[in-house]
């Protein structure tokens, strides 16, 4: 095991480490690659300022609640928070295909399973179609994911997307 050193009496000399144990100059380069790092801890959600969710081609039902991009931590404990959401289809390779719409989402840190989320109602303006409605949703919990139900089927050829952004206003 090594021996026994009275560290009260004496100096330890660099010998007397052990080489597993890391040294000052090792532990300083892990500590600055860490800071370093955009995101340490992808396993911790944390609150965000911005969003962009982005799924490609697909087709969207109608009157059903359908999940959109990764979960976000959408408000804090003790506070509400508002979002400006804005949702844009492009539904086809001609980039004047497309249909968009905006709104308002209020947000609490959590919302609990049980409870039903009727969301909010976005009019979706359109290219040359006939306009329609898109519900937008905090799923429920805490890590939360957005989800959509349009009022009519959305069907979305590649290259086309559907296209999911906030900005936090308060």
């Amino acid at each position: 095991m090594g021996e026994l050193i009275n560290l009260n009496s004496i100096t330890i000399t660099e010998p007397q480490i052990p080489a597993a144990i890391a040294r000052d100059a090792e532990v300083a380069s892990a500590i600055a690659n860490h800071e370093a790092k955009t995101d340490p801890h992808p396993q911790y959600l944390v609150g965000v300022d911005s969003f962009s969710f982005i799924v490609n081609a697909p087709n969207i039902a109608a009157n059903i609640w359908q999940p959109i991009g990764n979960t976000v931590i959408f408000g804090e404990p003790g506070k509400g928070a508002s979002w400006l959401i804005n949702v844009y289809i492009q539904h086809s390779a001609i980039s004047w295909h497309q249909y968009c719409g905006a709104g308002i989402l209020g947000a609490i840190w959590w919302h609990a399973d049980e409870t039903p989320n009727p969301g909010i109602e976005i009019l979706m303006e359109a290219h040359n179609e006939q306009e329609f409605f898109c519900g937008v949703r905090l799923e429920r919990g805490i890590n939360r994911g957005i989800g959509v139900k349009p009022s009519r089927q959305v069907n979305i050829a590649s290259p086309g997307f559907l296209q999911i952004r906030g900005v936090r206003l308060q």
